[in-house]
């Protein structure tokens, strides 16, 4: 396994460790989100798919540490930048 590869899996682990420590709802707004059941051409795309992004972006010095990773939805892409 290529180690890109091996950092995208690690990504989504912490990812799905988010979604379950904030109990299926988004860090920003606090409504319920999925996670993707299945995906490629013919997936519908629901607003409310979970996505995770670290809290300090990585740029301003943030880690990939499950601490700092959190689960929102997708629909509330950059909405803490406005915060």
């Amino acid at each position: 396994m290529s180690r890109r590869r091996r950092y995208h899996s690690f990504a989504r682990q912490l990812a799905r460790r988010a979604y379950h420590r904030q109990g299926g709802l988004c860090f920003w707004c606090q409504q319920p989100m999925e996670l993707l059941q299945r995906s490629g051409a013919g997936a519908e795309i629901s607003p409310r798919l979970m996505t995770a992004e670290h809290v300090e972006p990585v740029a301003r010095g943030g880690r990939t540490h499950a601490s700092e990773r959190v689960a929102r939805r997708e629909q509330l892409r950059d909405i803490h930048t406005a915060l």
